[in-house]
């Protein structure tokens, strides 16, 4: 595998995981009126990490193989489960 090879599949990863964890935030974000939804990619901290806002999705962005999506209002939660 040649180092352009190895490159492309590293961002492609990278790519792949956050648009699958910004799914989960997705579904955080238009099923709670307060819930807000942290999206890691990386080690789940928020020490070292790119961080910015969209809306009520949070980002927190480092070089990883895993992320995270979760969500900081728990009673957000519980309310909809109650009124389903």
């Amino acid at each position: 595998m040649t180092l352009l090879n190895i490159f492309i599949l590293l961002i492609l990863l990278q790519a792949t995981i956050l648009l699958h964890e910004i799914g989960h935030a997705i579904g955080i974000v238009l099923f709670t009126e307060d819930g807000e939804a942290n999206i890691f990619l990386g080690k789940a901290s928020f020490e070292n990490k790119i961080n910015f806002t969209i809306g009520r999705m949070h980002f927190y962005l480092s070089l990883g193989t895993v992320g995270f999506c979760y969500m900081t209002d728990k009673e957000a939660i519980k309310n909809f489960q109650e009124n389903s």
